[in-house]
C-alpha cells in the first residue's frame, strides 16, 4: 500500500510538468529561453510592434492572445501569432512590405479646391482606435 501511495505522490508531482506547453520567452529579438507555460497560459505568443519595433515571445491564455491580436492588426498598430504547440513562437509574422504607389497618370486632371470642399485627408483619432492603442501599449508593457 506504501508503494502504491508513492508511486501516486511521484505522478502526480511529475506528469503535470511533462504536459505543460514550451515557449519561447523573451522581449527582444535576442537572449531567449525556453519556459514552460503555467495555469491557464496556454498558449505561446509573438509580437512584432509596428511603431515600436519591438518583438516579444511568451506565454499567454489563448482567448487573451487572440483578443489582442485581432485588435492589433485591425488597428495596424503590430502583427501578432498565436499558437499552441511547442516552441511554436521561435518565428513569427513579420510586417508587410509598405506597397508601392500606383503609378502617377501622364496627364493630371484639373482640380478645382473650394473653400467650402472639406478635406477629407485628415481624420480624427476615434475612441475605438485610442482604447486599443492604450490596451496594447499596456499588455507590452506588461509582457
Amino acid at each position: 500500500m506504501q508503494y502504491v501511495f508513492l508511486t501516486l505522490v511521484f505522478l502526480v508531482a511529475v506528469i503535470p510538468s511533462g504536459f505543460s506547453l514550451q515557449c519561447y520567452h523573451c522581449d527582444k529579438e535576442q537572449n531567449c529561453t525556453v519556459t514552460n507555460c503555467s495555469g491557464q497560459h496556454d498558449t505561446c505568443f509573438y509580437t512584432f510592434s509596428k511603431y515600436g519595433a519591438s518583438i516579444k515571445r511568451g506565454c499567454e491564455k489563448n482567448t487573451t492572445c487572440n483578443g489582442t491580436a485581432n485588435t492589433c492588426e485591425e488597428n495596424n498598430l503590430c502583427v501578432m501569432k498565436c499558437c499552441q504547440t511547442d516552441l511554436c513562437n521561435e518565428d513569427g509574422p513579420t510586417m508587410a512590405p509598405p506597397t508601392k504607389a500606383a503609378p502617377k497618370p501622364t496627364r493630371q486632371p484639373a482640380v478645382i479646391n473650394s473653400p467650402t470642399t472639406p478635406n477629407t485627408a485628415f481624420q480624427p483619432i476615434t475612441s475605438k482606435t485610442l482604447f486599443a492603442v492604450t490596451m496594447v501599449t499596456i499588455l507590452m508593457s506588461v509582457l
